[in-house]
């Protein structure tokens, strides 16, 4: 009977000290959303937000249903992506790539200086 009040008490002992690391992340999560909500009010346009913690799959959603543009945002996304790729060894960031005509993108100042099947790039600028 004391083993099994002993290993009752471990369990409680170890969800009380839960408990209190679960109300630091809750203030944390309060306190970024108060700093987005400053934000927003801030801006002259509308602001989204759209955040998920890994190890909990908590998220936070501002105007998840809004719809917008996405201009340079999208670089962010590709160029993680890149990194990733790089660490796992499927890609090097110095390796050639020869642009092709599925690459152009239409009125595209960059992307229209370039010539598919001519022009190399590399992903990321090589050390000197």
């Amino acid at each position: 009977m004391k083993k099994i009040a002993a290993a009752l008490g471990l369990c409680f002992g170890l969800s009380a000290q839960a408990a209190p690391q679960q109300q630091k992340i809750d203030v944390l999560w309060d306190h970024f959303a108060a700093e987005v909500a400053d934000t927003e009010k801030g801006l002259d346009g509308v602001l989204g937000v759209a955040m998920l913690d890994i190890t909990s799959g908590r998220t936070f959603l501002l105007h998840p249903d809004e719809v917008f543009p996405q201009a340079s945002s999208i670089k962010i996304t590709v160029l993680a992506e890149l990194y990733h790729q790089a660490e796992q060894g499927k890609l090097k960031l110095t390796d050639p790539y020869v642009v092709q005509a599925s690459d152009i993108v239409q009125d595209s100042d960059i992307m229209g200086g370039l010539t598919p099947g001519v022009t190399t790039l590399t992903i990321a600028i090589s050390p000197p």
